[in-house]
């Protein structure tokens, strides 16, 4: 497979993007400025486009918007950068379609190696809380915390029906931060769920915002701290 540092180039990329369409995999989209997540399926390799069934309902689509796709090979994430190309509405027999311009690279993007702290105790000055678009709230219990998301735990009698790939709304207070993020379900274990944070990304590289940064701080201090006495 050809590489240049993390990224699949070339041939090799044009491979794994046939293999992922005839599989019609999952992927999740992100328009870059808007906030917007949107559930995808590989569909087709075009000259200089890839072509995915749309799944979610998105307000507005702008032809030329920047947009970054994330999705899995095997036990790998990857992401890459594109553009819109075409959209066309679905009908009784079709999905919506997108079309993006061929990346010049997908990337593997990390997200394991962000360094995740353990929540030790239940601090009375953390508050977290989960909804979704129905406005409906829960407030698990924060497992542990990364640059790029978060491990939440359920009351096992009271487990939300909260599926891979449901969009969320986190908001996370520890002392004068606050923070609301954009989160996407990816994995779910029992009554726990590992959360997304689809805008701590750009590119291959963490952003995450500021706030967020210093919540990590203080809970990886508290940590050090607890383990050190």
């Amino acid at each position: 497979m050809t590489r240049d540092g993390n990224a699949i180039t070339g041939d090799s990329m044009l491979g794994l993007l046939d293999t992922l369409c005839a599989e019609a995999a999952p992927a999740q989209l992100h328009l870059h400025g808007t906030g917007t997540v949107c559930r995808l399926r590989f569909a087709a390799l075009a000259a200089e486009a890839v072509v995915f069934e749309r799944i979610d309902e998105v307000e507005s689509m702008d032809l030329g918007q920047v947009c970054s796709v994330s999705f899995r090979h095997g036990d790998r994430p990857l992401l890459f950068l594109s553009s819109m190309v075409d959209s066309c509405a679905g009908n009784d027999e079709l999905l919506p379609r997108l079309t993006l311009g061929l990346p010049a690279a997908v990337v593997g993007v990390e997200l394991r190696r962000a360094q995740r702290v353990p929540v030790v105790d239940r601090l009375r000055a953390l508050t977290l809380s989960v909804s979704t678009g129905e406005q409906r709230t829960w407030t698990p219990k924060l497992v542990n915390l990364s640059l790029a998301g978060m491990l939440i735990e359920f009351p096992k009698d009271r487990m939300p029906d909260l599926p891979v790939f449901t969009r969320v709304q986190v908001d996370l207070e520890l002392g004068q931060d606050r923070v609301r993020l954009r989160g996407v379900v990816r994995r779910q274990d029992e009554n726990r769920l590992g959360v997304f944070f689809p805008e701590a990304i750009r590119g291959a590289e963490l952003d995450p915002p500021a706030a967020l940064r210093r919540i990590f701080g203080a809970l990886e201090q508290q940590w050090i701290t607890k383990v050190d006495s």
